[in-house]
């Protein structure tokens, strides 16, 4: 009879033992998880800039704030004016209807009488669309995307 009872604690203390195993490698699997799923929080929330200040510009700013520090520097100029203005870099005539310069942000061509916004990098937008792709809190470029403005003191934002 000890025998079987010595086989019985044998057989006990193995199952045990596998299911401490089981349970660390169940523990180790979900906390690995939890630690994937919490990098990549970390990362969409940088990428989309809630977590950033790069360029000065502070998660919680206003929409408003964001238009008025846009404004200042980089005002919104009509298109036909801008393409004369800047013509050292346009040589010729506007273009025509089938070589015009396209928003790529709507995809529509510009017009002589369109607002457009002209950033620093060289690129031009219809002005309502680059605003509202300006304060959706992106702070670079559609197209190259270099910051749009410049840093700024964080007690410049408003």
């Amino acid at each position: 009879m000890m025998e079987r009872n010595t086989w019985e604690e044998q057989t006990s203390e193995k199952d045990q033992a596998d299911r401490g195993n089981v349970i660390t490698l169940v523990v180790g699997v979900c906390s690995l998880v939890g630690l994937a799923v919490a990098i990549l929080i970390v990362t969409c929330m940088k990428r989309s800039g809630v977590l950033s200040t790069t360029g000065g510009v502070l998660p919680l700013q206003t929409p408003e704030g964001r238009l008025k520090q846009l404004d200042k520097a980089l005002p919104p100029a009509v298109f036909s004016r801008w393409y004369r203005h800047d013509q050292k870099n346009h040589p010729g005539p506007p273009p025509s209807q089938q070589e015009a310069q396209v928003c790529v942000i709507c995809l529509d061509a510009m017009q002589a009488q369109d607002s457009i916004r002209a950033l620093k990098c060289g690129h031009i937008y219809h002005r309502q669309c680059f605003d509202r792709w300006f304060t959706g809190s992106h702070d670079y470029c559609p197209l190259c995307h270099r910051l749009v403005l410049p840093p700024t003191d964080a007690s410049e934002v408003v």
